[in-house]
């Protein structure tokens, strides 16, 4: 399920890094997605969960194209 809602951030977790979500003592953002590197995108605006994660596949695909060259799994006009 998580797959086909958030098809870039599954595909984030199987090529890239990870994603961390809920708050901790470092960060307050539901979402964040890193990298070995760190700290790639963090959300911090959002009120509900799925927003957070919606917001964060579209960060995802936005890099797949800038960043990797890659084509989104799941590609969002806006």
């Amino acid at each position: 399920m998580f797959s086909e809602n958030y098809p870039n951030l599954d595909w984030w977790i199987n090529c890239i890094g990870w994603i961390e979500l809920g708050n901790d003592m470092y960060s307050t953002s539901w979402v964040r997605i890193l990298d070995q590197g760190g700290d790639c995108y963090e959300d911090e605006d959002s009120e509900l969960l799925d927003e957070a994660l919606d917001k964060a596949d579209r960060w995802v695909a936005t890099e797949m194209v800038e960043r990797f060259g890659e084509e989104p799994v799941k590609r969002y006009d806006d």
